[in-house]
């Protein structure tokens, strides 16, 4: 790996995300004062670089460790070990700097028919990290909707009706995958 250091003190190269020995530990209390007794090794010395464009998969059982991995890459669990994305060390940020980075990553959940919102449309489903990261404006949000919608073939279903005004309880199950697919491309994640 070539790395070259920028006149921001930040090192490029070909790695967009880089861990290295991370851990997260929860504590298993007992008793009437929470004595810490012992702890429930969550994430235990997890390791991995991902390069900018590459695809990689974390797979594991129920309970392995996947969903708290993910939380800590975001920070938004405390960890111990190395986070570095796109050349910045995570672990030394504060949470007004780590905020304008976590618009860059994003977690995809395995089920994305129960990590949606039931109540809400499909368009509303995949405008909302934008309306969430501060697009306002309602007719770019609308086209940007509509154009990843087109990118994962949303808008070609449903006999010609737009799938943007269903829910995804009106769609068939091959259309949450879609529509999870649609939401990630949305805000143009460097990491998801």
């Amino acid at each position: 790996m070539t790395t070259k250091l920028q006149t921001d003190g930040r090192v490029s190269s070909g790695t967009l995300l880089e861990v290295t020995d991370l851990r997260k530990y929860f504590p298993i209390k007992k008793g009437v004062f929470s004595k810490t007794v012992g702890h429930v090794k969550a994430v235990d010395g997890v390791s991995f670089d991902i390069a900018r464009g590459e695809t990689f998969g974390l797979v594991g059982e129920s309970g392995s460790g996947k969903t708290t991995l993910g939380l800590a890459l975001l920070r938004l669990e405390k960890s111990a070990g190395g986070i570095r994305f796109d050349g910045r060390d995570l672990q030394k940020l504060g949470q007004r700097d780590i905020r304008p980075l976590r618009r860059q990553m994003q977690m995809i959940f395995q089920d994305p028919f129960s990590s949606l919102n039931p109540r809400m449309t499909i368009a509303e489903i995949i405008g909302e990290p934008l309306l969430t990261n501060g697009m306002t404006d309602t007719d770019k949000r609308h086209q940007r909707v509509a154009d990843r919608q087109d990118d994962v073939g949303l808008r070609s279903l449903a006999n010609g009706q737009a799938m943007a005004d269903h829910t995804q309880y009106d769609a068939a199950d091959d259309v949450d995958d879609q529509d999870q697919d649609a939401r990630n491309r949305v805000t143009l994640h460097k990491l998801a």
